[in-house]
């Protein structure tokens, strides 16, 4: 299957599209104070970047750092969530500037990569401690967003496995209806009185909704913070809760 990185057209149109990206942020009011002046090596790093995560050469890994330098030039920076609402909105707008592809799996799979690095960067922008620090410490691989249907789904045997008792568990065949890009984290579920099951997409900061008769799998809502727990009411009200631990607020 074609990666990313080939669909958009390789590392020539990733670095055009970085290029008027880091300018678009160079000229903006509420970025320009977390880049300053901006850096002669940026442009080369974000390329290398977004290269490497789409699925083209790892020089960024084997050359610039890797993630450890990521997480090295975030620290401190205290990132609000205004600054990463902007850096998300003109990443996607340089994509149209440039005339990177606009199919729609493309364009999901380009947001939620920019999306998920912007949650990422916020928490290691305010991490006190090595602890508070988002659980990643290599560049991610991203990949076509999953769809689910018939077609995609997929069976698995796990073997058998002792249990904690000594006893000998074989585990229920498993069918997997739905999945998301490496780097996701869908944390909970809750399921309505139709069946519909609601999953809470955290490294996503929303919501998506698979319908078990259809097999489709959607967004159902978004959120300014990532969302953690979900529950229906009696009356069939869902209510969902969230936040970021020292950045977003929590919310119910």
């Amino acid at each position: 299957m074609e990666t990313l990185f080939g669909h958009a057209g390789g590392e020539k149109a990733i670095r055009r599209f970085i290029e008027v990206f880091y300018a678009s942020i160079l000229a903006d009011p509420v970025l320009q104070p977390l880049f300053g002046k901006g850096q002669p090596t940026h442009v080369d790093h974000l390329t290398a970047f977004d290269v490497e995560t789409f699925g083209g050469p790892d020089r960024f890994t084997r050359e610039l750092g890797g993630f450890d330098h990521v997480i090295a030039v975030h620290r401190n920076l205290m990132i609000t969530q205004e600054q990463g609402d902007r850096f998300i909105s003109l990443y996607m707008s340089a994509a149209d500037k440039v005339g990177l592809p606009n199919d729609a799996s493309f364009r999901q799979a380009l947001r939620e990569h920019v999306e998920f690095g912007v949650q990422v960067a916020m928490q290691n922008s305010h991490a006190k401690t090595d602890d508070e620090l988002y659980p990643l410490r290599e560049v991610p691989k991203w990949d076509w967003p999953a769809q689910a249907d018939a077609s995609t789904a997929t069976h698995r045997v796990p073997e058998a496995f002792s249990g904690h008792d000594g006893g000998r568990w074989d585990p229920a065949v498993c069918r997997v209806v739905a999945s998301w890009p490496h780097g996701s984290f869908a944390e909970n579920l809750a399921v309505d009185s139709d069946g519909t099951v609601y999953v809470s997409l955290h490294s996503h900061n929303r919501i998506e909704r698979y319908d078990p008769v259809t097999e489709k799998l959607e967004t159902f809502a978004e959120f300014p913070a990532p969302v953690t727990g979900l529950a229906f009411a009696a009356d069939g009200t869902l209510w969902a809760s969230g936040g970021t631990v020292f950045t977003a607020p929590g919310y119910v």
